[in-house]
Formats: C-alpha cells, sequence, structure tokens
C-alpha cells in the first residue's frame, strides 16, 4: 500500500467534508483516511473499495491527483474495482 498527500475541501459549514483531494506518488493500493460509503467517486474514475476497519482504498490508482467525493445520485455507476 503506498502513501499518498490529501487535503480535505469542506463544502458545507459542518465539520463533516464531502470532498477530498489525493496525491498519488506512485502506483498502487491507497488508504484514503475517509468512512466507507457507496456514495465515495473518484475523479479521474478508480476503483474504491472499503476496508476492514471502515476507510476507503483506492485500489490500483495511478501517480496524479485525484478528487474523492460523494455523489448521492450516481447510484448506477459502473464497478470499476477488477474482480
Amino acid at each position: 500500500m503506498r502513501r499518498a498527500s490529501s487535503r480535505a475541501l469542506p463544502k458545507s459549514c459542518g465539520w463533516a467534508s464531502t470532498n477530498v483531494v489525493v496525491r498519488v506518488t506512485a502506483a498502487g493500493d491507497v488508504l484514503v483516511r475517509v468512512r466507507a460509503s457507496a456514495t465515495w467517486v473518484a475523479l479521474p474514475a478508480t476503483c474504491l473499495r472499503p476496508t476492514a476497519d471502515g476507510w476507503v482504498m483506492m485500489r490500483n490508482a495511478q501517480p496524479g491527483e485525484y478528487n474523492v467525493y460523494v455523489e448521492e445520485a450516481d447510484v448506477f455507476r459502473p464497478d470499476l474495482c477488477p474482480a
């Protein structure tokens, strides 16, 4: 699992953030310490999976900057994770 830098970008006046920017420095799996939910999406698109302890894992992420955000309206998006 690779480490990545991230910075939260809150979109509301509450404590919860609905958007995080993740900078991946090397290809591989990246742990994103936000609580797992089926509504998290990444742009550019990449595989997001919950971990056993409730965080989000970006699987096989390539180097670059990703916007990870909550998208409640997009519940029928294709599964980008390998079988």
